[in-house]
């Protein structure tokens, strides 16, 4: 018991690192939790361009071109000087300038099409390669009801309607990135947050026992070695349960529609094991650092490469085949992996293999390393 106190002592003595590290991290992570939602809700809208156009021609052809633009498009005026226009290019306040010359129509209609139009943009820019594809498509399309015997009112009227259609897009899996509870997203950066912060916040309570000197004296006591170690991990477990409850209950907060059903207690169990392998992670780490400063270091950069390959900030759906061979050697990549899924479960019988090979494969994670962590403690108390 006095180890126990020993260690709160020093972590009360560390609450003032401990909250600023901790809100900051939780900033960035909620931050990102919108930010991510957000930009799944627009992986597939319509993206509208500021094109300007000089239209010299008085041409069917080259009106209706100008009436398709401006439906999907926002069309302006070109810049009266050469100067505004570069200036409105390089500042993207101008997406792409088109010039429609004299007598389009006219060349058009007798078969003379290729370099008919001339264009200005940034080189190489996608809105650029995008309002390129779109001009093309049209008068492709326009040319091949010409060149099928329709008169210009009617290629020009089929077009139009051909242009009007629209597609449904819907994800493989069936899932649709617009009804994605934003929990699901909170959820998913919650890993972040437990390794980053409890390095950070137990690792230097760890190192202080870990000091030789003070080291040497514990084994002088008559507490042993395998209570001392308990008693080290329970102290440990005790910070980390607390800032488990104080996320969770930030997620009630926002999410209660989500977090107080099954799914969102299947998920805070999902949580749960991702914070006992930051805690095992924190105790290997511990043994094998000997200096907070590099402690931090390794936080960063453990956080950091589970994170990115693990599917925390990087969707795993635009993984090569390559990195997510490696991505499933990473247990974050199994959490991510059964927080996607527990995101479609409404009943207990709904909780499918891929939650529970998540949840196995984090268990696991978290014991080897922890016994890992034992074993260098005991390797290093013999020296």
């Amino acid at each position: 018991m006095q180890v126990f106190k020993a260690y709160m002592k020093i972590v009360k003595k560390k609450i003032p690192s401990i909250i600023v590290y901790f809100a900051i991290f939780i900033g960035i992570s909620i931050a990102m939790t919108q930010a991510g939602s957000e930009s799944e809700r627009k992986d597939f809208a319509q993206t509208e361009l500021k094109i300007a156009i000089e239209n010299l021609d008085d041409g069917e052809l080259s009106k209706a071109l100008v009436d398709y633009l401006q439906v999907n498009h926002e069309v302006t005026e070109i810049p009266e000087t050469e100067d505004e226009l570069l200036d409105a290019i390089f500042c993207r306040k101008l997406d792409y300038v088109l010039y429609i010359p004299a007598g389009f129509t006219e060349k058009f209609l007798a078969g003379e099409r290729e370099g008919s139009l001339r264009d200005r943009k940034v080189p190489q820019s996608s809105s650029g390669m995008f309002a390129d594809s779109q001009v093309e498509g049209f008068l492709s399309t326009l040319g091949v009801y010409l060149d099928a015997g329709f008169s210009v009112d009617e290629s020009i009227k089929n077009t139009m309607e051909d242009y009007e259609l629209s597609v449904e897009v819907a994800f493989l899996n069936g899932e649709n990135a617009a009804e994605k509870h934003m929990a699901v997203y909170y959820f998913q950066y919650l890993p972040y947050i437990f390794i980053s912060t409890i390095i950070l916040a137990i690792g230097p309570v760890l190192l202080v026992f870990l000091r030789r000197d003070i080291n040497a004296r514990n084994k002088c006591s008559s507490v042993s070695f395998q209570t001392r170690n308990l008693w080290l991990i329970g102290g440990s477990i005790v910070v980390a349960l607390a800032e488990y409850l104080f996320l969770m209950a930030i997620g009630i907060c926002m999410y209660p529609d989500y977090i107080l059903t099954l799914k969102g207690a299947v998920g805070a169990f999902n949580a749960f094991l991702s914070l006992l392998f930051a805690l095992s992670v924190t105790f290997l780490f511990a043994q094998i650092v000997k200096k907070e400063n590099a402690l931090n270091m390794v936080s960063n950069v453990c956080s950091l490469t589970l994170a990115f390959l693990g599917g925390i900030f990087v969707p795993l759906d635009i993984f090569g085949e390559n990195v997510l061979k490696v991505s499933k050697f990473i247990p974050t990549y199994w959490y991510v992996t059964a927080n996607d899924a527990i995101a479609h479960v409404t009943k207990f019988s709904e909780i499918t293999d891929p939650i529970w090979h998540g949840f196995a494969i984090q268990g696991i994670y978290a014991v080897a390393l922890l016994t890992l962590g034992m074993l260098i403690n005991r390797i290093r108390a013999r020296e």
